[in-house]
């Protein structure tokens, strides 16, 4: 079931926006409420409303042909009984991608056979990635994350946007291929500096999920750690500082003055962005304003010459299309357009 994600509309909106696949799809029980949640405003002028299709089914498993033409297939709050029927209809369906996320609460709160996954999955062929989370909740977005072990005995409650953002991400990330891990809050003071860091010198989301699946964050919080104890041994006269404090002064002070200025050098081009995108779009609102335009003079000429008013299906318009042009995130980190990714299905 996917039904806790669905809970939120922008979860296919990411995907669409971000991940830049040429169609996605929703495996449902419920084809009409699944539409209800997802088909909203910003979808229609997104273009997602042309790019997102249904598939009724009880079971991603059991939707059998409909899978056809999708080679990358994200499992979410996935049911470790059901599985292995899973990965055989993904195999027969010609899937080549799989991320399964387990969260507490919903489906299986753990997974009892890491490695007989790990081994069925290659068997399978499929490149994979397996996530667990805690229990998921509609806390505020943006908390600071760190990766454990799948085993992990517990994981506390995880933001259910963040938890999202890392599943899609890991899709076109190189680093989570093959991989099976702990996805939990990063509730120490050295977590908190690392992503506070990253976001001062400027990073996106996409920069920082990099960050945290290579392993990177979790080296700086290590350092930090360590930085952190030896300034308190200083401090007790239990270790003698190696250099002179009002050096070390000074150059926190250059450094600090520098990712000030990185910061400010990203919020420039990320603004000169957010306008390029803007022009983008009102270039777009006109066009589909010109054709509408041109509708309504058809119809009014119609009903002048006596032939009655109405649309027919010549009449509708040109059909939404995704704009190839469109940046998304790169594969490991940074802005701009990635390649045509696969299409992707989701359970």
């Amino acid at each position: 079931s996917a039904d806790d994600y669905l809970s939120g509309r922008d979860i296919f909106q990411q995907l669409y926006s971000y991940g830049n696949w040429a169609k996605l799809a929703c495996v449902t029980a419920s084809e009409r409420q699944a539409k209800k949640l997802l088909l909203s405003r910003e979808a229609r002028y997104s273009g997602l409303i042309d790019a997102l299709q249904f598939i009724e089914a009880a079971d991603v498993g059991s939707a059998g042909d409909a899978l056809q033409g999708y080679d990358t297939w994200m499992v979410l709050n996935a049911d470790e009984s059901k599985l292995p029927a899973q990965i055989e209809a993904a195999k027969a369906a010609g899937v080549r991608r799989m991320l399964i996320c387990v969260s507490v609460g919903s489906g299986s709160s753990s997974l009892a056979d890491v490695a007989a996954l790990e081994e069925r999955l290659r068997a399978a062929g499929i490149v994979y990635t397996i996530i667990r989370t805690g229990e998921l909740s509609n806390d505020v977005v943006g908390q600071p994350m760190r990766i454990d072990t799948i085993d992990t005995p517990s994981c506390a409650e995880l933001s259910r946007s963040d938890a999202f953002r890392v599943c899609m991400e890991a899709l076109t990330i190189e680093a989570a291929e093959n991989k099976a891990f702990a996805l939990c809050p990063g509730d120490s003071d050295e977590t908190k500096s690392v992503f506070k860091e990253m976001r001062f010198a400027g990073a996106n989301r996409r920069q920082e999920v990099v960050a945290l699946i290579k392993g990177a964050v979790g080296m700086r919080q290590e350092e930090l750690a360590k930085a952190t104890a030896k300034a308190e041994a200083i401090k007790k006269g239990d270790v003698k500082p190696e250099v002179d404090p009002a050096v070390a002064k000074a150059k926190a002070e250059e450094d600090v003055q520098k990712a000030f200025e990185r910061a400010s050098e990203r919020a420039k081009r990320v603004a000169e962005e957010e306008k390029a995108k803007e022009a983008l779009l009102e270039e777009k609102r006109k066009e589909r304003q010109k054709t509408q335009d041109a509708i309504d003079a058809r119809i009014a000429e119609k009903k002048r010459e006596g032939g009655g008013g109405g649309d027919d299906d010549d009449d509708a318009g040109p059909k939404g299309k995704k704009d190839d042009g469109k940046g998304g995130d790169d594969k490991d980190g940074g802005d701009g357009s990635k390649p045509d990714e696969p299409p992707l299905a989701t359970l």
